[in-house]
């Protein structure tokens, strides 16, 4: 079953397609609804929706910008725009955006249910066509596997973001594998390990003959043979020589293989081993020196505090070598600012900003230790450039000052959050729960209180006060003012005037 959003700024359009289409029939459900592009941005990065049906002319981020973007970003997922307007120029550009269906208001829900249904179809036989035998922890032990020895790599793909060129890419990889150890004359099995990743996948090798070296070696020489780029990194996990495969045994060799994959922060080449380390060595090893840090916050010796921060992200993580140690410093540095911010009140800030540098594979998106290095530099800075003040640091408020600042301009949810350094969906979901409006209802709502601040101390028509807003299109403009008070701009205006 595939997950749709549907996007309108009318809401009765919105209800009536999600009540009179058969969802059942077409094989989907809906998984939410947005009242412009923006919202829908937000809801794509949160729900990862496979059909987005939307109407064009909309305030704000309009259906076309909306599908400019998410053929940038999501190319995996089908469009439908739905528009008032049979225009040449509208259908040029959702073909060059690569919209799969275009209908004409007023859609009749048989034309609706016959495009969702051919989407559907689309999408299975996409599925069938590069699927490819899987395994997870609980089908582990139902396998027959032809000998007692066990190895995990984890191919590593972060440029592919498209599903289905992801799919192909893993199709045509294992059967790449496939062939070569058949052609070899060796009895094998692979099965790709089912994990969610999106950014790698794991494939499960079963065999007498396997080592870690001969994988290698066998990977060296398909790629020589393909004479192409197949993966960017590989991880490879220890040997497991076991009479079955349990499911906790899949899960070590996995783990193994991700942790394999993350040295490539170290430049280590391409093919990457998995050794294991010394964990308490290196707690121990940094012991003195975070201590030193929590004494220095609690103490408030702010610049010595800086100089030690700096200290540790500019000159030790460089130079470290082992993937847990490099884990291990990273989160004890959060953790001190984390407990520096909770002195001053900005705690739940501090931890928005460190989001992405708490999830189990963080390390994978870095080029290398440099790379990390600047992003902790600047994530520290900006925490403790707020503590030393003693202000307390808020920043969601921060945003909100931010847009009624900046309202005039084209501000839009991913801008802000990379100017933040914040995941957009993450960000969208904190704002939220803070403020009970979205992110994108916020920038409309200043926008809008700003428009009639502007009419009622009479800026210009309505075409100039559309612009002091922030609105390109008068008609837009006009259209969400109508929405937002119940009158079009002209009324508003006559109306104070009259009460004056």
């Amino acid at each position: 079953m595939y997950h749709v959003l549907i996007v309108d700024d009318e809401k009765y359009i919105r209800r009536s397609i999600i009540n009179r289409i058969d969802w059942e029939k077409c094989g989907g459900e809906v998984i939410g609804e947005a009242a412009d592009g923006e919202e829908a941005y937000e809801m794509i990065g949160l729900y990862q929706p496979e059909v987005v049906i939307t109407d064009i002319r909309m305030p704000g981020m309009d259906g076309l910008k909306l599908a400019e973007i998410v053929s940038h970003e999501y190319p995996h997922i089908k469009l439908v725009l739905v528009s008032a307007y049979n225009d040449f120029e509208y259908a040029r550009k959702a073909i060059q955006y690569g919209v799969k269906e275009y209908l004409l208001k007023p859609v009749m829900e048989e034309e609706m249910e016959e495009v969702l249904i051919r989407l559907e179809k689309e999408r299975k036989q996409s599925e069938k066509n590069y699927s490819v035998p899987e395994i997870s922890g609980y089908t582990a032990a139902q396998e027959e596997f032809t000998g007692g020895r066990f190895l995990v790599t984890s191919f590593y793909m972060p440029e592919i973001k498209d599903e289905v060129q992801r799919r192909e890419r893993i199709f045509k990889l294992y059967h790449i594998l496939t062939a070569h150890t058949e052609s070899k004359e060796k009895q094998t099995k692979l099965l790709l390990v089912r994990d969610g990743r999106e950014d790698q996948c794991s494939v499960l090798w079963n065999g007498n003959w396997i080592t870690e070296e001969e994988v290698c070696r066998l990977l060296k020489e398909l790629e020589r043979q393909v004479g192409e780029d197949v993966f960017s990194f590989v991880g490879i996990s220890r040997v497991l020589t076991a009479e079955r495969l349990e499911e906790q045994d899949l899960f070590v060799l996995q783990a193994e293989g991700l942790e394999a994959l993350k040295s490539k922060i170290f430049d280590r080449g391409k093919y990457l081993f998995f050794y294991e380390e010394d964990k308490q060595e290196y707690i121990s090893k940094y012991k003195n020196e975070l201590l030193r840090l929590y004494d220095l916050s609690v103490q408030e010796e702010w610049e010595r505090l800086e100089w030690l921060m700096e200290e540790f992200i500019i000159h030790k993580l460089p130079g470290v070598s082992h993937v847990f140690e490099l884990e291990f410093l990273i989160q004890e540095l959060i953790f001190v600012l984390e407990r520096h911010s909770r002195r001053f009140g900005y705690l739940y800030e501090t931890q928005v900003l460190f989001h992405d540098l708490k999830k189990t594979d963080f390390l994978l998106p870095f080029e290398n230790l440099l790379h990390l290095s600047r992003t902790m530099k600047e994530l520290s800075d900006t925490v403790l450039s707020y503590s030393r003040s003693r202000d307390r640091y808020d920043v969601i408020e921060d945003i909100r000052e931010y847009v009624q600042g900046h309202y005039m301009e084209n501000i839009a949810v991913a801008q802000i959050a990379k100017q933040y350094h914040l995941n957009a969906a993450y960000l969208s979901t904190v704002f939220k729960e803070r403020n009970n409006i979205s992110l994108s209802s916020y920038i409309e709502g200043v926008r809008m209180e700003k428009a009639k601040r502007f009419l009622k101390e009479d800026w210009g028509n309505i075409t100039e006060v559309a612009l002091a807003a922030g609105y390109s299109d008068s008609n837009y403009f006009t259209k969400v003012f109508k929405k937002y008070t119940g009158m079009t701009p002209s009324q508003w205006k006559r109306e104070k005037e009259e009460e004056n």
